[in-house]
């Protein structure tokens, strides 16, 4: 951007020490839909605000992107290490200059006269503690798929959507921000804590573009998250009876034990929480004349604990309300729900299974993924640049790509000019996806175990292991390791990431992995973290 251009947003009312509203985002390894989210903050017909990002220790592309941009109005924060969502929105608020807190996520879009809409809303209802909008939900490529229309009741606190809120920045002081012991529902709970003292509203009007993945925290981890929603319920509750809850006067060590009380519940007391939430739900939506979601959240209440009394009064009227003159409808619905109740049960008994090595269900269960992934398994791996800066740094001629999938990797192998590349998948149905994409006359693929694989001693450069070693049984985890070594010189191993072994790698830590390669003459070269997971380069001594 030009000193004209600066010059001009300045004289046309953007006040650079003390902006109207201040736009928070964190942002972690976010950089596909980075350039979309800034851009449409930037372009707001509102101008006095400050543009506040928390660069939450970011391992891709995302700190020359934000670099990029020549915009007085944006401040950039880059934390060292990843810190979280909650702790990096705090981190924020405690540095916002303006009156008004908007909230943006790194992957959604801001319409352009968002924050001029609800600036005027609150300039005019000074009453007003929190206000959020209509949105628009999208798919990965922008297109619209639908559009969310809350509630604007007293129960609109229950229907609210993070990224198109607005906070009153007195609230803040007032209240507190976001709680730490929440790693997720964290803005749930701070809304609820808003409603005991001020009003919220939706202004009526689609004003942001809701972005869903398949990849999504909301949608991975969319049990825990309902968890975390309990407690905060439960908490509110607290607050409505005693004045105050336990969190708010716990110490950390104490207010992380009531937290993890709740997330560790399982069996029938589980159920009986998630289906309290959705009862909730499913009540807020019904007093609010929203049929339809209510009968959603009703059904959602009843197959988690059908014994759940709260609900039956609401299902029916629910019923009755959204289809008493469409039954067949009723019908089909129903029958779509009972589904995908089926297949999930489906899904949960296969992957028992497979944990306990039954006749080898593991390969059932990779063909069972392979199935309705085809477009989902064709992009570009997360660790796609880390590996491009191994494999540029060591130079190897020959790579073998254990647990290939469809061939995510194959482009990066063929940019590089690797001489030869040997794919395997205990998945045919993965690998019919890869060789149907990919054409590489240097890259082959076979449909073989790792212990099936007949090549001389330390034949490839570098073999690549990509989450692989956890689906092996333990009875025959150290004969696959030594394969490993036998196989390569170099060996890079991505396994997931367990936050109980304090960042490490949940089945290098259980299973002493580490000292298995090290009794195999292989030590750790390098090592890092992307995202949840945890990575490690290891080499011959």
């Amino acid at each position: 951007m030009n000193n004209k251009k600066v010059l001009k947003d300045y004289f046309n009312g953007v006040n650079i020490k003390n902006p109207k509203v201040t736009v928070l985002m964190s942002i972690y390894n976010g950089e596909k839909y980075l350039h979309q989210a800034i851009n449409s903050i930037l372009n707001q017909t509102f101008k006095d605000f400050e543009f506040l990002i928390i660069n939450d220790g970011s391992t891709d592309g995302t700190a020359e992107i934000l670099q990029s941009y020549n915009d007085f109005r944006i401040r950039i924060i880059n934390n060292e290490k990843n810190i979280g969502l909650t702790k990096s929105l705090n981190k924020g608020l405690k540095l916002a200059k303006g009156d008004y807190i908007a909230r943006m996520d790194a992957d959604d879009i801001s319409l352009p006269e968002r924050f001029e809409r609800q600036v005027e809303f609150l300039n005019k209802n000074k009453k007003m503690g929190l206000v959020g909008t209509f949105w628009y939900t999208i798919d990965e490529n922008g297109q619209e798929i639908d559009i969310s229309k809350p509630t604007n009741s007293i129960y609109a606190v229950h229907f609210m959507c993070h990224g198109t809120s607005m906070i009153r920045k007195r609230c803040l002081d007032k209240i507190g921000f976001y709680r730490e012991v929440f790693e997720f529902a964290q803005d749930y709970d701070l809304w609820l804590r808003i409603a005991d003292k001020y009003e919220i509203k939706n202004i009526k009007e689609p004003l942001y573009k809701l972005r869903i993945r398949d990849d999504s925290i909301s949608l991975k981890k969319k049990t825990q998250q309902n968890l975390y929603a309990s407690l905060a319920i439960k908490m509110a509750k607290e607050r409505k009876k005693y004045g105050r809850d336990r969190l708010s006067i716990a110490t950390e060590y104490e207010a992380n034990k009531i937290r993890d009380q709740r997330l560790k519940a399982s069996g029938i007391k589980k159920r009986k929480l998630l289906s309290y939430n959705y009862s909730i739900w499913s009540k807020a939506a019904f007093v609010s004349g929203e049929d339809e979601k209510s009968f959603y959240c009703a059904i959602n209440a009843f197959t988690w604990y059908p014994l759940n009394y709260r609900i039956w009064n609401i299902l029916i009227k629910a019923i009755f309300g959204k289809f008493k003159d469409n039954p067949i409808k009723l019908i089909f619905q129903c029958l779509n729900f009972l589904f995908i109740r089926v297949n999930n049960l489906r899904r949960r008994i296969l992957q028992q299974l497979v944990s306990l090595n039954f006749l080898r269900t593991y390969k059932i269960w990779w063909n069972y993924l392979a199935r309705d992934i085809d477009e989902k398994w064709g992009t570009i791996r997360h660790d796609y640049a880390l590996l491009s800066r191994i494999i540029s740094s060591s130079k190897p001629r020959r790579i073998l790509d254990i647990g290939c999938g469809s061939g995510r990797l194959f482009p990066l192998y063929n940019d590089l000019k690797i001489n030869e590349v040997v794919g395997i998948d205990i998945s045919n149905k993965a690998l019919k996806i890869a060789n149907s994409r990919y054409s590489y006359s240097n890259i082959k693929t076979y449909n073989q175990h790792i212990l099936d694989l007949n090549f001389p001693i330390h034949y490839f450069d570098l073999v690549i292991s990509n989450r692989v070693l956890q689906h092996i049984p333990q009875n025959e985890i150290e004969i696959v390791i030594k394969k490993l070594t036998e196989l390569g010189k170099r060996i890079y191993i991505n396994e997931m990431y367990d936050s109980d072994h304090f960042g490490e790698s949940f089945y290098l830590f259980k299973y002493d992995y580490i000292l298995l390669f090290d009794k195999f003459g292989f030590q750790v070269i390098e090592r890092g973290c992307l995202g949840k997971q945890t990575w490690f380069l290891f080499g011959k001594r």
